[in-house]
């Protein structure tokens, strides 16, 4: 199937391909673009949901981060686009989450857990994609009533 071709745990992948582009721009959009594109097919969700946990099962991957990143990434935007009342992501996490595979196992049900425990997602930028390390979290607005001096920006 298609999703085999974009993810399946052997190279050449359309993933590993994409992270091995050096031009961070690019690589950009079409990691969004590729996100798009699953956003919009949700029936391919289950099953690109169990190629990514075996991609991560293999943890030695040069793109270990950037794959995880990315797959929490496309969860975080297509929860999104589902009703709260929603078993959608238990569809998709339920059956990896009783792998035989202790790693596809154990990513599932710290996934599952991030979902249920947050209301609201933690958001996961592409510019975290790009730059591999934790942003601190952006400050709420200040009201322009305050009499505080405006704080650099934090980066």
């Amino acid at each position: 199937s298609e999703v085999h071709r974009w993810f399946v745990n052997k190279d050449p992948n359309l993933i590993t391909a994409i992270l091995d582009i050096t031009d961070s721009e690019l690589k950009e959009d079409l990691l969004q673009s590729l996100m798009d594109s699953l956003g919009s097919n949700k029936h391919v969700l289950p099953e690109v949901c169990i190629c990514f946990l075996s991609l991560l099962a293999e943890q030695e991957s040069p793109h270990f981060q950037d794959l995880f990143l990315f797959f929490a990434n496309m969860l975080l935007h297509y929860h999104q686009f589902m009703n709260p009342n929603e078993s959608d992501l238990n569809d998709v996490l339920m059956p990896a989450s009783l792998s035989d595979d202790k790693i596809i196992k154990h990513m599932a049900r710290r996934t599952l857990k991030l979902f249920v425990k947050n209301e609201t997602p933690p958001k996961v930028t592409h510019e975290d994609l790009v730059k591999n390390r934790p942003r601190s979290p952006v400050r709420p607005p200040i009201p322009a009533t305050a009499k505080t001096p405006d704080l650099p920006e934090r980066h």
